[in-house]
């Protein structure tokens, strides 16, 4: 076996190894190792061979002894566990359930016969080896039993010092030799010590033949090769325990059981609860290490002691919620805080001794006495701010009111925390308020006018433990919401406040939606108070969902954990909303007369015929889909039938394989099946040789997209129409100009804007005729006179579709101009109104000519024929140098007339217009005929104009 150590000390030490090795075994090889040098972080090994004399479950020992730089004594103990049999051996990965002791034959003695013995004596000594100490003790108070042939005689107890006495017993008979042997049964009124199958630790010691008058002595040892040898250190050091609050309170708890070895790598007490209340408790003392430190018996009895001082009842029992490892600077929970500080306390004030409590094995400093644990950290270097979560922290408060300027520590002699020997107030509180944490101790204390508080305030202060509860911050996510989605980044929001006004931290983490909180991964720590929202950047983060959790911790170490409601969706490749067309009705804008649409939906990325899908189908431009699959839509397509006429909204979204659902896709589609209403109410107007068809407009859902107009004449039967039109939907009349002595019939059909037609035509209208009006007797009067001259001049120069009253435009040319002036002046009967008319004219003439005209032109030359002569009159609209060119037929130049240069103006009266005799260039008169005169304004041909000579 080899044993090889490593020194973390900084300094050279000289060390003592020890092998122990159990009964049942030999060694082959020396076991201890004397004055040892061990330089500082340096390493070392030793070996030891040894035999197997018996087959069994034994522990393999090796223990280093040094003193520190301290003067302290170390003692360390090291352990493998072995398993042997007659053909192999093992070493076990854990501790047996119980060990092998290997029975010692005492050397045969020769048998005598004894004379009757009246009374018989018999006492002796119970002790164990310690290993730390490397000298036997005296195992207190076991149960002592005598048996005569394995028959039981009389019990008792030894004492402190582990002596027992059986005085005046019975004569034994004397036919028989005695066979008296002592079992040492580690159990009393105050613990018991069982092996893992709950069987009491019994040791027997050899069988005693010799019996005499005098007495027998029969000591029981434990010694340094029995593996049992430390249920002496365990079950002395558990009575130390009980006796301590027994000497200090006057007070003692039941029974307790205690099991050794326990499988386990750490010690642990533990309760068993029905319905609240405890029904059993057992402490179970790790084999190995634990079982020769003291300090472990005294913390796990510390727990049993807080169990029953709170009248074992489980429920008002501290406990917390931290599940992992602790150590002295861990910073926690309030409850796990008290409940560990506590048992932490306990370990010191069993021996009235600081040193029992270090942040280090074997070191002095730092120690409950004397310590920064409230930091979270040994070296007092740690970021947490409130002590009340920190176990070592609450035992350091416990300590500062229980030590005495005799308590061992650092400054003995001095007690320097203003409060002494005030453990008694302590455990009142504890019996009778049964607190939860270590601020209910302070609260407590004040509210029972206990002495000394303001001491107290300052014991409190100096560990940085606040004297009244904490509120933990409240908080709460905004985001993520229902759907939320996330793909590079994703902003979460929450509202967050200190009741107390307190700084607090916020640390957020996440944690797949599949699995719980116990696998939360960090996203960042440390937020301020001030900070509201935090941009968490997700581009590396796997698809999936994941809950946020947040821990939120204030300055006075209350920590409020809150996990989000709504899961967030990371997806890198996020399913876009549905996109909707439709092959039966694809502008959304346009009525259609089918009433059984067909939908086809395509999702982006990645289109997939099992995508799942919601819909609702309404009238309404906005809505949004449950969030239940529809089994309507198969294969990414969606009909329907016989849907009633309207304006329909189909609203869409889609699932993706992640679970969540896209934001809603929106698409209109219009139906009208019922044809348009036959058109009523037909009816003529006329206006002068206008006629008018109007009806009244049809109502209709879709709207009237077209008339179809149809005139027929005369025959009725609608063959020959001189009308067959479709116009515009948005008018109920069509003008034509009508001929007169025709009669005229018409009809109209019309149709919707989805192209469906009224079942019939409008009824056919009674004929109507144009009124037999002279064209130049403007006002209907039936006399043409100077008033039917006026109502033209009003209109001179306007063109018809100007909005001009269409009787002025007597010749039907589009312009109302001089032609229709004479023509109406032609028609005048009396010499007098002729007068007056030549005179009206020529002032409409010379008004006209005042502006400028839009465009140089010709007009018609007058009189056209003419014979001889004739005037050509033009408008000239800028400064212009004017000429006027006649050709014949053939392209000869037949005259030439130079005007000059002419300011803008309309020239077209006898003493403004252009002035030809007939004659050509030589003087001539010219030939009847056909001639064009052209008009050349600064050179370039303008206008055109025929000119007719008759003789």
């Amino acid at each position: 076996m080899t044993f090889s150590i490593h020194s973390e000390l900084d300094q050279n030490i000289v060390c003592q190894v020890l092998f122990r090795l159990p009964h049942g075994t030999s060694p082959q090889s020396p076991e201890n190792f004397d004055y040892i040098y061990l330089p500082s972080r340096s390493d070392a090994e030793f070996h030891i061979n040894f035999l197997i004399d018996e087959p069994g479950r034994y522990p393999l020992q090796a223990s280093i002894y040094f003193t520190n730089p301290h003067r302290r004594p170390i003692a360390e103990h090291f352990y493998l566990y072995l398993h042997s049999s007659a053909t192999y051996a093992e070493i076990l990965t854990s501790p047996p359930e119980q060990f092998s002791v290997a029975k010692t034959t005492p050397k045969p003695k020769k048998r005598r016969q004894v004379e009757p013995i009246d009374q018989v004596n018999v006492h002796g000594k119970i002790s164990y080896f310690n290993d730390n100490e490397k000298k036997e003790k005296p195992i207190q108070n076991p149960n002592i039993i005598l048996y005569s042939n394995q028959i039981f005689v009389a019990e008792t107890y030894a004492d402190d010092q582990g002596s027992y006495f059986f005085n005046d017993l019975p004569g034994l008979d004397k036919e028989q030799i005695p066979n008296l042997t002592i079992g040492v049964r580690l159990s009393n009124d105050l613990l018991s010590i069982s092996d893992r199958r709950k069987k009491i630790y019994e040791i027997k010691s050899n069988i005693i033949q010799n019996v005499g008058k005098e007495g027998v002595v029969i000591d029981v040892i434990l010694d340094e090769r029995n593996p049992n040898r430390a249920l002496g250190n365990i079950y002395n050091a558990i009575q130390k325990a009980h006796n301590f609050f027994f000497n200090r309170l006057g007070w003692s708890r039941n029974h307790i059981k205690i099991v050794w070895p326990d499988s386990g790598r750490f010690s642990y007490y533990y309760a068993n609860q029905f319905g609240g209340k405890v029904t059993g408790e057992e402490i179970r003392i790790a084999a190995g290490v634990d079982q020769w430190r003291n300090i472990t018996m005294y913390h796990e009895y510390g727990h049993a002691v807080m169990m029953a001082a709170y009248d074992y009842q489980y429920e008002q029992v501290p406990r917390g919620n931290h599940q992992t490892l602790h150590r002295l600077e861990t910073v926690s929970d309030l409850e796990f805080a008290l409940s560990e500080g506590w048992a932490e306390f306990c370990e010191a004030a069993v021996d009235n001794r600081a040193l029992n409590v270090t942040g280090r094995w074997g070191e002095k400093t730092p120690n409950i006495e004397a310590n920064n644990w409230w930091t979270g950290s040994n070296n007092g270097k740690g970021q947490n701010k409130d002590g009340s979560v920190v176990e070592g922290t609450i035992a350091s408060i416990l300590w500062d009111v229980f030590d005495t300027s005799n308590s061992i520590d650092m400054t003995p002699g001095v007690d320097d925390d203003n409060i002494a020997d005030n453990f008694d107030l302590v455990w009142q509180i504890l019996v009778d308020r049964k607190p939860k944490n270590i601020i209910d101790i302070a609260v407590a204390w004040q509210k029972l006018g206990f002495p000394n508080f303001s001491n107290l305030k300052e014991i409190y202060q100096a560990h940085h433990t606040p004297l009244r509860p904490n509120t933990s911050p409240e908080f709460k996510f905004l985001t993520p919401t229902e759907d939320a989605l996330a793909n590079k980044n994703f902003t979460v929001n929450w509202q967050a406040h200190d009741p107390e006004g307190d700084d607090f931290t916020v640390d957020l983490y996440y944690y797949n939606n599949s699995l719980d909180e116990r696998f939360s991964k960090l996203i960042t720590k440390n937020i301020p108070h001030s900070t509201k929202s935090y941009i968490w950047q997700t581009i590396f983060i796997k698809d999936g969902k994941y809950n946020l959790r947040s821990v939120i911790t204030d300055s006075h170490g209350g920590v409020n954990i809150v996990n989000s409601i709504e899961y967030l969706v990371v997806d890198h490749t996020p399913l876009q909303p549905p996109k909707i067309s439709s092959t039966t009705h694809p502008k959304p804008s346009k009525w259609y007369s089918k009433d059984s649409p067909k939908i086809d939906l395509i999702t982006e990325p990645k289109n997939q015929n099992d995508r799942k899908y919601s819909f609702v189908l309404d009238h309404h431009p906005q809505n949004t889909p449950d969030k239940f699959p529809d089994l309507m839509i198969k294969n990414n397509q969606l009909k329907f039938s016989g849907l009633n006429d309207g304006i329909w909204w189909l609203h869409v979204r889609a699932k993706d394989q992640l679970g969540y659902w896209t934001d809603t896709s929106h698409f209109e589609f219009r139906i009208d099946n019922s044809p348009p209403k036959t058109v009523s109410n037909i009816r003529w107007k006329t206006s002068d040789n206008q006629i008018t068809l109007t009806w009244d407009p049809v109502k209709d859902l879709s709207g009237i997209a077209t008339y179809h107009v149809q005139i027929d004449t005369d025959t009725r039967i609608f063959l020959d129409l001189i009308v067959d039109k479709k116009i515009d939907g948005n008018k109920t009349n069509y003008s034509f100009i009508g001929e007169h002595k025709r009669n005229y019939y018409g009809r109209v059909k019309a149709t919707n804007k989805a192209q469906l037609e009224s079942r019939s035509w409008s009824r056919i209208t009674p004929a109507i005729q144009l009124p037999n009006v002279l064209k130049w007797d403007i006002n209907h009067d039936n006399i043409v006179d100077i008033a039917d001259l006026v109502l033209v001049a009003k209109d001179f120069g306007k063109k018809i579709e100007q909005g001009t009253n269409r009787r002025s435009d007597v010749n039907t040319d589009g312009t109302v101009d001089l032609f229709d002036l004479i023509l109406i002046a032609s028609k005048f009967s009396s010499p007098k109104t002729v007068a007056l008319a030549s005179q009206l004219i020529s002032q409409i003439l010379t008004k006209a000519e005042e502006s400028h005209p839009e465009k140089s032109r010709f007009l018609p030359n007058f009189p056209n024929p003419f014979n001889p002569d004739t005037w050509i009159p033009f408008d000239v609209a800028d400064w212009a140098d004017i000429s006027i060119f006649i050709y014949s037929l053939d392209g000869h130049v037949v005259h030439q007339i130079e005007l000059g240069t002419k300011p803008p103006g309309y020239y077209r009266t006898r003493n403004r217009a252009a002035y030809w005799a007939g004659r050509n260039l030589n003087g001539d008169i010219v030939a009847s005929g056909m001639y064009f005169a052209i008009l050349k304004v600064n050179g370039i041909n303008t206008d055109r104009q025929k000119i007719v000579i008759k003789k």
